[in-house]
């Protein structure tokens, strides 16, 4: 994919290759990770930038998150830091979570608690 600039967002971020997967970086030293797991906002708070950069929410696919899940569990991963705007609007939500449960895992996120639905 060739980025032309601001504005130019990739269609799909599952084309950008996941800096663990590819042994790029490895777990943190306090053997945790740093993870996005959606881009972007569906909301439009005048304080934030992320929606100012691209209206909309875009998440990675379950899948990858699934490998990235499970790379963590081998390599004794104890905690994931959620670094979403969003994480609550993720689409497939119950089923993200379903897939950390019984890894072991302990999930740090940001979530707004007034938000319905």
């Amino acid at each position: 994919y060739n980025y032309a600039g601001p504005g130019d967002l990739l269609p799909d971020l599952d084309a950008v290759t996941s800096p663990y997967l590819s042994g790029l970086i490895g777990p943190s030293y306090n053997q945790s990770l740093n993870l996005e797991t959606v881009r972007g906002c569906p909301y439009s708070c005048s304080y934030c930038y992320y929606p100012k950069a691209f209206k909309g929410l875009r998440g990675f696919g379950l899948e990858r998150l699934l490998a990235e899940f499970a790379w963590a569990s081998a390599r004794g991963v104890t905690e994931i830091n959620i670094l979403d705007p969003s994480f609550a609007r993720r689409p497939d939500i119950r089923e993200l979570l379903a897939a950390l449960k019984g890894r072991g895992l302990r999930l740090n996120c940001e979530l707004n608690a007034g938000l319905d639905g």
